[in-house]
């Protein structure tokens, strides 16, 4: 039975889930190279992407109406989907002194967080505020933010260094 997915316009067969990981489905791939089924029943945004989790791939990026779904098109039991009510926060890394996104990474509630950029970061989070609340789009410590910070907590760390108890 083929379900055609409407944003990749690539036709994804059924399959049957082995395990669920809650933000990440893997499915069972009958020895066949097959594709995942999309979680989506409609789609607001098809865009090519980088998955830059460990080595990175190349595919694309599918934001819908049930999840943000990645799939390489060259390998496809590579591929993430995360539910909407399984994204804790993402975080978007803007360049200093621009509004340029670079890259952006969705933390999942229970399965760590996946880094992706795509063709054009800014629209794909656009895409994505309509599913995720704005609280929860937030902005990532840049190199300077982190160095700053640090540097304001030497005071403390060394006062409780010399600070006796009772």
């Amino acid at each position: 039975d083929d379900v055609e997915s409407r944003g990749l316009g690539d036709v994804y067969k059924r399959q049957h889930p082995v395990g669920t990981l809650d933000a990440v489905r893997l499915f069972l791939l009958e020895g066949e190279a097959r594709m995942a089924q999309s979680q989506n029943s409609t789609v607001d945004l098809a865009t090519p992407a980088t998955c830059l989790m460990g080595l990175t791939s190349h595919g694309n990026v599918m934001v819908g109406n049930k999840a943000f779904e990645y799939y390489n098109e060259r390998n496809p039991e590579d591929y993430i989907q995360i539910p909407w009510d399984e994204v804790d926060y993402i975080a978007a890394e803007v360049l200093r002194g621009t509004k340029k996104i670079t890259r952006f990474a969705i933390f999942t509630k229970d399965n760590g967080h996946f880094t992706f950029s795509t063709r054009d970061d800014k629209e794909t989070l656009r895409a994505v505020r309509k599913y995720v609340d704005e609280d929860k789009l937030v902005r990532s410590p840049d190199f300077i933010d982190v160095t700053a910070k640090g540097a304001k907590s030497i005071p403390s760390v060394i006062k409780n260094l010399f600070h006796k108890g009772n």
